[in-house]
């Protein structure tokens, strides 16, 4: 449990400061362009596969929750918004009255996910 926590933890971490950041992207800011991103995450056990060997060409091939779960969170994203899926928050949330979440979690309105925002600095 505490490894899964310490994952979870990293990756929306990581999200937050991929988010905090994006719009320098480049070192100058284009005028009238302004880069951003809209993130899903999602946890759990992938399989990673490669694949191939024929004229020595290989493809990889990831499956598995995660991945799904990715694909429901991420559209449910708009423009700089990092959404979670359940089992995301979850790992997050349990135990929290033992280790303080650093997140906060914002309901979508009829939906199973949660906006993640940026721990207060």
């Amino acid at each position: 449990a505490e490894a899964e926590n310490a994952a979870a933890e990293a990756a929306c971490s990581c999200c937050c400061e991929v988010q905090s950041k994006v719009q320098s992207f480049g070192g100058q800011r284009a005028s009238a362009v302004s880069l951003t991103l809209h993130i899903g995450v999602g946890f759990g056990h992938l399989n990673l596969m490669q694949l191939g060997g024929v004229l020595d060409r290989w493809e990889f091939c990831a499956a598995g929750p995660p991945l799904e779960e990715v694909t429901v969170a991420e559209p449910l994203a708009k423009s700089g918004q990092t959404v979670v899926s359940p089992s995301v928050q979850n790992i997050l949330t349990r135990d929290s009255s033992q280790r303080g979440c650093s997140f906060r979690f914002v309901p979508l309105s009829q939906e199973d996910c949660d906006v993640l925002e940026l721990p207060e600095q």
